[in-house]
């Protein structure tokens, strides 16, 4: 009892030493890969059963060389084995960890520390079941930022108190410079994603449209969620629908609801109804490693099929 009682604090006691150093910048800034033209930002977590079809998706179908950042939120040693393994089969991932180990952080706080640590002046965060479905991403993220100040996912999600349209950071470009000039992190707050920030930014700005906001809007789903509802009309589109399994602008695809597609525990609305049942998640993941399976390269690589 003792024993554990000294773990316990032992690991309050380093976690708290950390958190001061991340807070005075103690921690060294991480070298990106010669020419990466920007960083890729994700927060893993117990992500393994797509983590391969996340990175074959985004490295098949680029068209340059890009730095990747990921941080290693596991919370068992096997979890953390087959990220290991996955991570050592691909090579390019620069991979973070949380402190203490096994005690993962949450998704914001991930994302701005590897943010904090590294210079990259495109920014894209990207969820762990998220991936480009098109070649060229990268081309289109830094083609449209040399015009915007935003790219990406534009969620509608209609039962939310809040911001109920913004830009999801499950596939988010931003400029570096953007969020130091308007003093932005990309940690949540009230009932807002990470990065939520951005989209509240630009509409104070008057900037949430067109001019400055390249919205990839829905355009196919696997199962649709909130039919009861009305989509008021965003972009000039009002298809705004929501789904699990959607692809975005037929470039990027999320599969939505990662940690209880991982446990297979049904999705429920704020009113209790199930919106996705463990068997549709199941009936999804099959599709998707159908259509998006991995198969090895020549290089000993990945590629999507």
């Amino acid at each position: 009892m003792i024993a554990k009682l000294g773990r316990k604090f032992t690991r309050r006691g380093r976690a708290a030493a950390f958190a001061v150093r991340e807070r005075v910048g103690w921690h060294r800034k991480v070298r990106g890969r010669p020419g990466a033209r920007l960083g890729v930002y994700v927060a893993y977590f117990d992500a393994a059963e797509i983590f391969d079809l996340h990175l074959s998706a985004l490295q098949s179908n680029a068209s340059g060389p890009f730095n990747y950042y990921v941080m290693r939120n596991c919370t068992s040693r096997e979890e953390a084995s087959s990220f290991d393994e996955i991570v050592a089969r691909f090579g390019f991932p620069t991979v973070f960890r949380p402190w203490p180990e096994f005690e993962p952080h949450t998704h914001g706080e991930s994302l701005q520390r590897m943010l904090r640590q590294t210079d990259d002046e495109t920014i894209l965060v990207c969820d762990v079941d998220a991936f480009p479905v098109e070649p060229g991403w990268d081309d289109y993220v830094l083609a449209e930022l040399e015009t915007r100040d935003a790219v990406g996912v534009l969620a509608h999600i209609p039962d939310r108190t809040g911001l109920k349209t913004y830009l999801h950071p499950c596939f988010l470009a931003v400029r570096r410079s953007f969020l130091d000039v308007h003093q932005l992190d990309v940690l949540p707050h009230g009932d807002g994603d990470p990065c939520c920030r951005v989209t509240e930014r630009l509409i104070a700005l008057g900037r949430f449209d067109a001019r400055a906001v390249s919205p990839l809007l829905p355009t196919s789903h696997e199962v649709e969620l909130f039919p009861q509802f009305r989509h008021e009309p965003a972009f000039g589109s009002a298809n705004l629908r929501h789904g699990f399994g959607t692809t975005y602008g037929g470039r990027v695809f999320h599969l939505w609801f990662w940690r209880m597609v991982a446990r297979r525990v049904p999705v429920r609305s704020s009113d209790g109804a199930i919106l996705v049942t463990a068997e549709q998640m199941e009936t999804v993941m099959r599709k998707l490693k159908t259509r998006f399976g991995v198969i090895a390269t020549a290089a000993g690589g990945t590629a999507a099929r």
